[in-house]
């Protein structure tokens, strides 16, 4: 007998079930488990950095070995960028992190690395105004500390906390562009986050450019923020409210998108 694959889509299937289930059941107690922080003190910024370090260094061994300063992965844009981290609030521990770069009017192609690596795209014929755009970058999640959640949350070791982290992530890019007037964000994300950004949110991101290599297949991808909250409120209307009312973490330490 031939045996059986797990294709990724029989994945996003799996996840795609449970996760209807427990937003039936727990939305409201999953979404105020976790909390996004603004690093916006050295400490924390230094967190954000380590935890890049290890999920894009020490996992990876032929990242760049000129960025492996002092344990802290970090490059030119942290500069002109907002960073966040994701905390799992029970137990007060930092499970992920994502990094917006903000558009710079100074800077070749607005200081954007994605739209920098694919500039023929963008010359020809973008519709919109590359100033009016950020870009989400560093987006990760430290898997070893997921599980810790998934064991006191008394879930089984199948079950993905992964929409839970993901839509608190979104929701704080979401509130970046609507603070400062943005249309929208580009970025190069894995294979996986275009499917699931369809599965957890009924939204398709465009991709541009052609696929490469870079820790993964990555991809180049823009959504346009009135175009997806349209398609929250389509998909889901608890979602919707719940990425469309968030605002930006502002307090030092502890703040958070509620």
């Amino acid at each position: 007998m031939q045996e059986s694959q797990t294709s990724p889509q029989d994945v996003d299937r799996r996840i795609l079930g449970q996760d209807a289930q427990y937003l039936d059941a727990h939305f409201e107690r999953r979404m105020d488990q976790f909390k996004v922080i603004l690093a916006d003190t050295p400490e924390l910024l230094k967190i954000f950095l380590r935890m890049r370090h290890q999920v894009f260094c020490e996992e990876h061994p032929e990242y760049e070995e000129s960025q492996r300063l002092n344990l802290l992965e970090q490059d030119e844009h942290d500069h002109h960028s907002l960073h966040f981290l994701v905390m799992y609030e029970p137990l007060h521990m930092i499970v992920g992190g994502t990094r917006v770069i903000l558009p710079r009017k100074d800077l070749p192609w607005n200081g954007l690395p994605s739209v920098e690596a694919e500039g023929s795209y963008f010359r020809e014929g973008f519709p919109y105004d590359l100033s009016r755009f950020c870009e989400i970058s560093r987006f990760l999640l430290v898997r070893e500390r997921m599980k810790l959640v998934r064991a006191h949350q008394g879930e089984s070791k199948d079950q993905d906390n992964y929409p839970d982290v993901f839509r608190h992530m979104v929701r704080t890019v979401f509130s970046v562009c609507k603070e400062m007037s943005l249309t929208g964000f580009v970025g190069t994300l894995e294979e996986s986050l275009f499917r699931r950004s369809k599965i957890f949110f009924g939204i398709s991101m465009t991709k541009f450019g052609e696929p490469f290599e870079y820790h993964g297949k990555r991809q180049g991808g823009y959504i346009i923020l009135e175009d997806a909250l349209e398609e929250f409120r389509k998909f889901d209307l608890r979602v919707y409210h719940f990425i469309s009312d968030g605002e930006i973490p502002a307090l030092r330490g502890g703040a958070h998108g509620e």
